[in-house]
């Protein structure tokens, strides 16, 4: 696979800086092969898929409720254009048709755009683990796999999929959950891409 830009694999701790991993790691306790895989079977232009090569009836099945879809609207905010129902279980309500800086406080969301963006900017798969709090629920650390989808010239769509880990998958962590941003940022090279090609 080739994007618009060609990053060598790093690992970024944005916020906390408290795990580290590579991007097989990342694949291993998330279940995201089967969404990568599809994704980077669709047909590309410039390294980047068409939204409208989007078929659910395509997709793995099992993979359905964990896919959300996020639109980056002109102005620059993002727009829940779609979230799975086991998406929807897992963050406790459905945002469908809302945007993210309506349900995050202004800090938490300066610091989970800025992956979104670096998705769509470079046009290239990418990976976080972060916590997410519910209210009147324990916390919850999971992943997200984001696959940047084009509507012709414009690069503006992020297809995902989300994860929540088991205690022994994300590891006890003894500081206190948080909003803000992700605890690590995972982004994979052609090489970490190839096995799922």
């Amino acid at each position: 696979m080739t994007g618009p830009r060609q990053q060598r694999h790093q690992t970024n701790f944005v916020a906390h800086g408290m795990i580290d991993m590579d991007f097989a790691a990342f694949m291993a306790a998330s279940g995201f092969g089967d969404c990568l895989r599809y994704w980077l079977r669709l047909p590309r232009t410039d390294g980047v898929p068409e939204k409208r090569q989007l078929d659910p009836a395509q997709m793995p099945r099992h993979i359905l409720p964990w896919l959300v879809l996020y639109q980056r609207m002109p102005n620059g905010r993002y727009l829940c254009r779609l979230m799975g129902t086991g998406a929807c279980a897992m963050w406790g309500e459905d945002p469908t048709w809302r945007y993210v800086d309506e349900i995050l406080p202004p800090a938490a969301y300066a610091a989970r755009r800025a992956p979104f963006d670096e998705c769509l900017d470079q046009g290239r798969p990418l990976g976080f683990q972060a916590r997410l709090v519910m209210r009147g629920r324990e916390w919850k650390t999971y992943r997200r796999l984001m696959l940047p989808l084009r509507c012709g010239a414009v690069v503006d769509h992020v297809f995902s999929m989300v994860s929540a880990l088991k205690v022994a998958e994300a590891g006890r962590m003894q500081a206190p959950p948080t909003l803000d941003g992700p605890e690590t940022i995972v982004r994979p090279t052609d090489r970490d891409l190839a096995p799922w090609s």
